[in-house]
Formats: C-alpha cells, sequence, structure tokens
C-alpha cells in the first residue's frame, strides 16, 4: 500500500461526513424549488396573463361618423401599410381624420396618444398636424379631429404613415397614404421691375436666372432698394400667394429683407399690381446671389413655385458720386471716390517731385467732402485720418466737422523746409482714397508785397491801381520784380525827386484767413556815401508787425545829394522774430536796388540860367508885341471894310433930286427897307383935305402899304373913302384899348411904338449933326428952316409934302 492510499484511507471518516452534508442541503434544495413551482401554478389559475387585443368600439374615418380607416380597433384594407393604395386628390391641401367610440356604447371611453407621423421620402413635403386629435386626448362618442395640413416642397409623391396607440392593452394602429405634390405651371403670372411689366417673370417663366448664362447680366449695383411689381395676366383668374421666400450667398456680404404686400403674401390680380421691395444691407465689398421664389398658395398644389435670382454687388472699387474738394462743392481733389491730379497716389509714384504743394502763406488748407448716399442715414465713410513726416520743420493738427462735411488742417512752421502729409478717407465697401501733399514753408513769403508810388521814378514795367491811384510793383508775394533785381539796376529815381516811398502790404491766406507777420528795420545801403545821403521817415522805419486787416506801413526815403553822380541803393528787410529772437529765418529776405541821379546846383548854372531867362523873358515880349500889332491891324481892316459898307448903302439911296429933297427921301428909304412888323401898322393921321391933295397913285401905294383890297381901276374918292375907313377903325380900336396891336416903323431898334415920321427926321437930324454933310458942304440938321424961322412940320404935312415931292 502506497502512502496516498494510505492518506485517503486514514481520512476516510471525515469525507463521510462531508458527503452527508451535500445530500441534506441538496434535499431541501429540491423541497424548495418544488414548492415554488407548486405555487406559481396555483396562481396562474387564479389571474391568467393579460392577452393583447383590439380595442372594439374604436373608430377612425377619413368622414364625420364613417369607420374607413379603422373599426374596432382594425385598420382597414385600403389603408392599411402594407396593402394601401389610398392617394388623396391633387387638389387637396389637407387631410382630417376623425375619433370616435362606437355610438352603441356611449359611456365608453379610451385615452389615445398623439398621432406619430412618418414620412417616407420627406424632402417632397412636410406635415403639420392641428386639431383637438393631433396630441393625447380622451376618445368617446364625440367625434374629435386632427388635421393633416400638406406643405409641399418639391413636386413627388411621399408615403405618409401615422401610429395610433391606445392606453391599456390594447394593439397600436397604423395606417397610410399617398399625397402627390403636382408641378403644373402657373400661368399669366408677371413679374417686372416696373408696374405691369414682365421682364422678371413672364407668364411663370422666369426671365431673371442667374444659373442660366443667357440672362447672368442680371445685376445690381449700389442700389439699396429694388422694387418688383407683380400682376395677373388679363386672361388668368386671382391667384394667392403666400410670403415670398429669400436666399443669398454668400450670408456675410449682406442681408436682404423684404417689404410690400408680397412680403406677407396676397391675393393678386389682373386689375392691379403688388408690390416686393427688396432692402439690401452690405456689411463688405463683395458679389452676392440673391434669389426670390414666388410661393403659390399652396405651393406644388397644383402650380409649382417660380423663382428669380440676380446678383448684387456690395462695394466697388471706387466709390462713386464722393468728391472733395478745397472749396466748398468743389471736386478738384477727389472726384467719383478717385483721387486726381497732383494729389492721387499715381502721380506721387510716377514724380515724387511732383507733390501738390502747400505754399509758406498757407496756415489752414481746409478740404469739403460730399457723398450721395446709397441708402438714407447710411454712413460709408468712416473717421478720416492724417499722418505726415514727423520732423522740426512743421508742427499739424487736423480737425473734422462732420456736421458741414469740412476738414481743416492747421501748419505751425519752425524752419524752411518742407513735409510729406497724407490723408485717408476709409471706405467699408470701396477702395479707401489717400491723397498725398507736400507743405512748404520758409522760402518766399506769399503774400508780402511792396509798392511805391512815386509818379517820376523811371523803368518800372509792372504797375496795379490800387485805392484809385497807380502804384508801381517792387516786391510780390515776397519776390522782387525783375527790374528791382541788383544785377539789373534799371529802375532810376531822377535828380528832381526828392523823396520815394515804399508802402508795405501784407495779403490774406491762401484760405482768405487773416496774415500776419513781423519784419526787421529796413536795412539801406548806398555805393557812395560822399555824393548821397538817405533819410528813412514813416512807420516802417522801425520795423513793425504787417497784419492783413491792419493798415499798410509806409517807408519814405527822402535824398539829400552832395555831389553829381548816380548812386546804388540796396534794401535789405528780414521777414519774422528772427531780428529779435536770433533764431534762423523761415522765410527769404527782401532785397531789391534802384538807382538815385544827383544833381547840385553851382555857379556856373545860375550864370547859364540867368541867360535863359533873358532870352525867354526878350522872346515872351517880341511874340506879345507882335500879337498886339496884329489885332489892331485887323481892327482897322475891320472899320475901313465897315465905312466902306455904310457908304455904299447911302450911295444905294440917294435921289436925283436936290439936296433938300435928298434927307426926305432917305427918311423914306430907310423907312421902306425896314422890315415890316408882324403887327398891323398904324396908319397915318391925315384929314380928307390932305388926302385930296395927294394923286391917285400916292393913295393906291398908300392902300397897298395897309393892304386894303382894291384892284388898280379905283377912282380917287373912293380910295381916300378906303383910307378913311381904316382911320376910322384904327379910332375904334384905340378907343376900346386895342391899340397894342399897332406898331410903328422903328419897333425892330428897340424904341417906342408910337414913333412918327418926326421921330424919323430927328433921328435924321442928330445923324447929319454926327458929319453927315451934303455935296455943297453945308450941315444936314436942317439949320436953314431954324434960320427962316419956319415951324417944325408935323407928322402928316412931312409925309404929305414927301409924297408930293415923290
Amino acid at each position: 500500500m502506497s502512502n496516498m492510499e494510505h492518506h485517503i484511507l486514514s481520512s476516510r471518516p471525515l469525507c463521510a461526513i462531508i458527503v452527508l452534508a451535500l445530500l441534506c442541503v441538496t434535499t431541501a434544495d429540491g423541497f424548495g424549488a418544488n414548492r415554488l413551482a407548486s405555487d406559481h401554478r396555483f396562481r396562474n389559475r387564479e389571474e391568467p396573463p393579460p392577452q393583447i387585443v383590439s380595442r372594439q368600439g374604436f373608430r377612425v374615418g377619413s368622414i364625420r361618423s364613417i369607420a374607413d380607416v379603422i373599426k374596432d380597433g382594425v385598420v382597414g384594407e385600403a389603408w392599411a401599410v402594407d396593402t394601401g393604395d389610398s392617394i388623396a386628390y391633387v387638389d387637396e391641401y389637407s387631410t382630417t381624420f376623425w375619433f370616435e367610440m362606437s355610438q352603441d356604447r356611449p359611456l365608453d371611453k379610451q385615452l389615445v396618444q398623439g398621432p406619430v407621423i412618418t414620412i417616407k421620402n420627406s424632402n417632397v413635403l412636410d406635415v403639420v398636424p392641428s386639431g383637438p386629435a393631433s396630441t393625447t386626448f380622451t376618445c368617446t362618442s364625440t367625434p374629435k379631429d386632427v388635421t393633416f395640413k400638406y406643405v409641399c416642397k418639391m413636386a413627388g409623391l411621399a408615403q405618409i404613415q401615422v401610429k395610433i396607440e391606445l392606453d391599456g392593452d390594447y394593439l397600436p394602429m397604423e395606417f397610410m397614404w399617398i399625397k402627390e405634390c403636382k408641378d403644373e405651371l402657373r400661368e399669366g403670372t408677371n413679374v417686372g421691375t416696373t408696374a405691369g411689366a414682365t421682364d422678371v417673370i413672364n407668364s411663370g417663366i422666369p426671365v431673371w436666372n442667374i444659373t442660366d448664362d443667357a440672362h447672368r447680366n442680371q445685376y445690381i449695383d449700389r442700389q439699396w432698394l429694388a422694387k418688383f411689381y407683380m400682376q395677373m395676366g388679363m386672361a388668368a383668374h386671382e391667384q394667392t400667394f403666400e410670403p415670398v421666400l429669400l436666399d443669398w450667398a454668400p450670408e456675410d456680404i449682406l442681408t436682404v429683407t423684404a417689404e410690400g404686400s408680397l412680403s406677407e403674401g396676397e391675393v393678386v390680380s389682373p386689375r392691379k399690381s403688388s408690390l416686393l421691395a427688396l432692402f439690401f444691407d452690405c456689411y463688405k465689398r463683395g458679389l452676392a446671389n440673391v434669389s426670390v421664389t414666388v410661393v403659390p398658395h399652396p405651393p406644388y398644389q397644383p402650380y409649382r413655385t417660380m423663382t428669380f435670382s440676380f446678383q448684387k454687388q456690395c462695394g466697388g472699387e471706387w466709390r462713386e458720386e464722393f468728391d472733395v474738394g478745397t472749396e466748398f462743392a468743389g471736386y478738384d481733389v477727389i472726384m467719383d471716390g478717385k483721387p486726381i491730379g497732383a494729389w492721387s497716389a499715381e502721380n506721387v509714384t510716377s514724380d515724387p517731385d511732383s507733390y501738390m504743394v502747400i505754399g509758406s502763406a498757407a496756415t489752414i488748407t481746409t478740404f469739403f467732402w460730399w457723398i450721395q448716399p446709397f441708402k438714407p442715414n447710411e454712413t460709408e465713410l468712416g473717421v478720416p485720418f492724417m499722418s505726415y513726416e514727423k520732423n522740426d520743420i512743421v508742427e499739424a493738427n487736423m480737425t473734422i466737422n462732420f456736421n458741414k462735411s469740412m476738414i481743416l488742417v492747421n501748419y505751425a512752421c519752425n524752419k524752411t523746409g518742407s513735409a510729406l502729409f497724407n490723408l485717408t478717407f476709409p471706405m467699408t465697401l470701396y477702395n479707401s482714397p489717400v491723397i498725398y501733399w507736400k507743405k512748404q514753408c520758409g522760402g518766399k513769403k506769399q503774400g508780402f508785397s511792396i509798392t511805391t508810388n512815386s509818379s517820376k521814378i523811371e523803368g518800372v514795367e509792372d504797375a496795379v491801381e490800387l485805392n484809385g491811384k497807380w502804384e508801381q510793383k517792387v516786391v510780390e508775394d515776397g519776390e522782387r520784380k525783375r527790374e528791382w533785381d541788383h544785377k539789373q539796376l534799371t529802375v532810376v529815381s531822377p535828380w528832381n525827386e526828392a523823396r520815394t516811398s515804399f508802402i508795405f502790404r501784407m495779403g490774406a491766406t491762401l484760405e482768405g484767413l487773416p496774415n500776419w507777420y513781423l519784419f526787421s528795420p529796413p536795412n539801406i545801403t548806398v555805393t557812395n556815401a560822399n555824393i548821397l545821403r538817405l533819410t528813412l521817415t514813416g512807420n516802417a522805419s522801425n520795423g513793425g508787425n504787417m497784419s492783413s486787416e491792419g493798415y499798410p506801413y509806409v517807408l519814405g526815403i527822402a535824398y539829400t545829394c552832395l555831389d553829381d553822380g548816380k548812386i546804388n541803393i540796396t534794401m535789405n528787410l528780414r521777414l519774422g522774430d528772427g531780428y529779435l529772437t536770433g533764431k534762423p529765418d523761415i522765410y527769404e529776405p527782401i532785397k531789391y536796388s534802384w538807382v538815385k541821379t544827383c544833381w547840385v546846383y553851382k555857379w556856373h548854372h545860375k550864370t547859364w540860367g540867368i541867360f535863359i531867362i533873358a532870352v525867354l523873358v526878350s522872346l515872351g515880349f517880341f511874340i506879345v508885341t507882335l500879337i498886339l500889332v496884329l489885332i489892331i491891324h485887323q481892327i482897322l481892316t475891320w472899320r475901313r471894310e465897315y465905312m466902306k459898307t455904310l457908304k455904299k448903302d447911302a450911295d444905294d439911296v440917294q435921289l436925283e433930286d436936290s439936296s433938300e429933297d435928298e434927307d426926305d427921301l432917305a427918311k423914306w428909304a430907310m423907312l421902306l427897307q425896314q422890315p415890316k412888323p408882324e403887327k398891323k401898322r398904324r396908319p397915318p393921321n391925315l384929314t380928307v383935305s390932305d388926302m385930296k391933295r395927294l394923286d391917285v397913285d400916292d393913295l393906291l401905294d398908300m392902300c397897298d402899304e395897309f393892304e386894303l383890297p382894291i384892284s388898280g381901276k379905283e377912282k380917287k374918292d373912293t380910295l381916300i373913302q378906303k383910307l378913311r375907313e381904316l382911320m376910322e377903325k384904327y379910332e375904334d380900336e384905340v378907343s376900346s384899348g386895342s391899340e397894342e396891336i399897332y406898331v410903328g416903323e422903328d419897333e425892330e431898334g428897340g424904341e417906342d411904338d408910337d414913333r412918327s415920321f418926326e421921330d424919323a427926321e430927328e433921328d435924321e437930324d442928330a445923324y447929319g449933326e454926327d458929319g453927315g454933310e451934303d455935296d455943297d458942304g453945308e450941315d444936314a440938321s436942317g439949320q436953314d428952316d431954324e434960320e427962316n424961322g419956319d415951324d417944325e412940320p408935323s407928322e402928316n404935312t412931312s409925309l404929305l409934302n414927301s409924297k408930293s415931292k415923290k
């Protein structure tokens, strides 16, 4: 026997104990299991397991109170999922189902869960349930409905399945049907950019279509608003349209919003146009595709949607209708968003020396901008910013007035030189224009001028009229005129000019703003102080501060010549405060020259002067004497001619009668030669006896003289009668106060109207006393009558005698 066997045999009692314990446990488990099985069989016999069955009395129908879909919890064959062939009508926009419990069981109730919808080919349409039965509800004998509204998205067929679950151990129910979305053309639908037009959609066919190469040119550039008008054709009926659908890409370029009646849906008729307004909000520059879908209500039932599309450009290269100028409403800097001329970057790149130069006289540069907004209240222009070379030549700052659309750039020059500037107008949708210019400091002081009002100075080429007086230009805008150059010396002050005045003026800045500047006391030099000495007068002799708004400064230069000769005079004038502070001058000094001719009066000049004066006096006396002789000679000649004329007139009136009758004839001739007055002549005061002493010819002459109507054949008595009537008429008029209408024969001589022949004889006597003699040397005054003691003849007798002698 081996050790293993011995070990096993020795442990036999222990093994027996273990086996007995296992048997006890096994027996106990078997008894328990049999008891559990026995209890389970007993319990099954008392409570049998539930069975899932159809819900009796539960009904569903597509028509109220008709259970054509579900009856007693069982789906009808036409609506079954596997064998269903029901197709909703194409003009059916929605389908309604009615849920109810059978009328045979009026007290029966059933809790119904909301319908679960499953769509196969869901890209064709969507289904939207609504109604009391669209959610969990209690079904009774009173019908409750659920409506499935179709939203077709495209043409095609879609299978719709609806699952109904009831509360309790009832079989779920699932039924299905098929909806067809059609694709018919809605003829007569027109859309245009103007009312009644068809340029966008023509009878339902889109014309604007960017997917079509033939119509890719539909392009909206800078418009922020696009208007479209829809109208049905005259042969079409009204059509209800749903709100339009908008789409655009890329979305980060812009946003499109719609307004107008079509944006909310409207019934469109042939009688009026419906408006669709599209608003574009651009965010950045780029090209976006925009599509607008016109949706007949309901879509694809049976009419398909109509989509027109176009391209919208946001921004561009240069902003049109954006101008910048140096004057209000100007465009000499930027025109249509692009810098022009010397302000542009192209000009600077091509020729770095061709910058727009702002001269030293300008302390401010003003820019005015103008932009036509494409959209109301839209701000396309950012805040302009400026940069320039930071040096010690000039300091500048910029101020912006958005209310006036104005930019002011202020300069402060520190020394002579120049600095480059650039100004940027930022744009969000367009290129940001940048302008360039150069600010010049120092050099020639623009606006500073010097003139002289000397009327004797010679050699000046340029003059200007100021305050009604002509002044010669010396310096203009800080630069001297050519003739005042110290190398030319063409301006000469003559010897007889004792004083020359220069007027200093300061003009306004280029922008029309006040301008002022300091100038030093003038430094004047002469080439020979032994010949010419100068004396300075005026408010400019000590320097000053010139202002464009103040009075000009005047510098007077008085000449004192010490000897004969021509002296060169040079004036030097510093501009700025350098002469006070010791700093370098910013502007170039003013320097100009002219020549002064000196002539000093000496003793030999006096001798020659006396001689010349004597010659001139003698010549003047001779000329005056000659003139007086000529005048006297002419007067005597005129008098001689006058006397000859008088003698000739006297000879013409002499008669062949005796010397005694010649006086009466001369009187009568003088009376006859007098012009007839315009008034009536006074008739002679003759008696009838006086007239009878006259012959017929004398009476005829008297009638002719007084213009009495006669034929020349009247007898003497008839003539006397006519003259008598004339005298009576005169006496009547005298008595009535009308004597003034008669005049005497010598009224032209200024005598009284009542002059008589006696007065004429007295005049003739006076003429005889003045020297008139007859042929025998006797006095013609009638002294013989006085010596004989004859009475003075009366007026009528004298006239009668004279007529008789004739």
